[in-house]
């Protein structure tokens, strides 16, 4: 009577191991990844997000008190942030708080 779950020889208690091994460095990397993420929110009333780093820059969008965003890069003084709705914008590191 043959077993009614079969393995190839091939496939070894080692070789459970080694992919248990495996699969574990792959998401112990990707929890690393996601626990790296920063989030800061709006600090006062009101802020500009524009569309690069420096007031010189036209402003994309006003953000009120709270409006929580992703840091994805920093030039100086300034955050490159990005929303829940993956818009794109710079703001003023001085102005927003860290979450």
């Amino acid at each position: 009577m043959k077993p009614a779950f079969f393995l190839p020889k091939i496939i070894t208690n080692r070789t459970f191991a080694v992919l248990g091994i495996v699969l574990l460095l792959f998401f112990a990397g990707e929890t690393s990844k996601a626990a790296g993420i920063k989030m800061v929110s709006v600090a006062g009333e009101k802020l500009n997000m524009r569309k690069g780093p420096s007031t010189k820059y036209s402003v994309k969008w006003e953000l009120g008190k709270g409006f929580p965003l992703r840091v994805i890069g920093s030039q100086g003084n300034w955050l490159k942030v990005s929303d829940f709705e993956n818009d794109v914008g710079w703001v003023y590191k001085n102005l927003v708080n860290r979450s």
